[in-house]
């Protein structure tokens, strides 16, 4: 393979999933800033994830799905009594940040699948019941670093 040829599979590729590509770049300065391998290898389990089913069903450039995520997200985040009464029945005496993440995602997971009735004729039927929800399970674990360093630049720290 060439560097023309393997430029212009780049270049496809970037222009295939440019937003994911967006999602990335946060994820990467927050894994040259932070040295813990937990987060390393969930940040990069996240993006592989989002690489491999947002783009492989083919969302990696439908604004509805990122809306849906976001908006399941928001929705999503746990109380402090939640966060205490997960704690309790898990028996932790403090809840991982990491372990909270995919608390969140699974949530947003859970209540993105009804909207997921939006894409049924999109997406080829009942298959839309796992897709969806498995989409934004992924981008909610890649998205939540990326909000936690917009909020940390945004405060000021």
């Amino acid at each position: 393979m060439t560097l023309e040829k393997l430029d212009d599979s780049a270049r496809a590729f970037i222009r295939g999933a440019w937003p994911l590509c967006l999602i990335a770049m946060p994820n990467m300065l927050i894994l040259a800033a932070i040295h813990d391998p937990h987060v390393f290898f969930f940040i990069l389990y996240s993006l592989a994830g989002c690489m491999i089913f947002v783009r492989g069903f083919g969302l990696a450039t439908s604004w509805p799905i990122y809306a849906l995520t976001l908006a399941a997200f928001l929705a999503g985040i746990p109380s402090n009594n939640e966060m205490k009464l997960l704690e309790h029945m898990l028996n932790f005496e403090h809840m991982d940040e990491l372990l909270w993440a995919f608390i969140i995602a699974f949530k947003s997971a859970l209540m993105a699948l009804p909207f997921s009735l939006f894409f049924f004729d999109s997406m080829g039927g009942y298959a839309t019941l796992v897709k969806i929800p498995l989409c934004v399970f992924f981008l909610v674990l890649s998205l939540e670093p990326t909000l936690l360093m917009l909020l940390l630049a945004n405060s000021g720290l």
